[in-house]
């Protein structure tokens, strides 16, 4: 045991106070350390979904800074390169129901805006499109053979 993952493993123990015994179990089978490319492929990961969630999160921001609540919508990013510089934002509206109010009308053209400059500026990271699905909620109109209120059709 003249390895160095054994030395790290018992400095470990007597730094944080835990005996060897509790530690790893006798029965335990011995793993060999991590390669680097494996250490580096993991950081990376890391890395990346940590810039995901950057992302996510502003996007929730410039939303609320708009008025639109988080239940209103569904946010994904996407990681367009490696390194996790480069992103692409999905934003799916969800149905609302009808006893729900609205609230004001994003204006996506806006919010597309101040997404792709608030990442470049505050994080420091590029995004490259903003995707929407479905119509916002406040914007969505009735349809044709829908009746009015006063019990007449809305057509011609």
């Amino acid at each position: 045991m003249g390895s160095w993952s054994s030395w790290w493993r018992r400095w470990w123990d007597r730094a944080t106070g835990r005996s060897r015994a509790r530690a790893e179990p006798a029965h335990a089978p011995r793993r060999d350390p991590p390669s680097a490319d494996g250490d580096a492929a993991a950081a990376a990961s890391r890395l990346r979904r940590c810039q995901r969630e950057r992302v996510a999160l502003l996007v929730r921001e410039v939303m609320l800074r708009h008025g639109v609540l988080s239940g209103r919508y569904r946010v994904r990013v996407l990681s367009l390169d490696r390194e996790g510089q480069q992103h692409l934002v999905l934003i799916d509206w969800l149905p609302q129901p009808a006893s729900m109010a609205a609230g004001p009308a994003p204006h996506p053209t806006r919010l597309e805006a101040q997404v792709r400059d608030d990442a470049l500026q505050l994080l420091g990271l590029q995004v490259r499109a903003v995707y929407w699905r479905g119509d916002p909620p406040a914007t969505q109109r009735p349809r044709p053979d829908a009746r009015r209120p006063d019990g007449e059709h809305s057509g011609a």
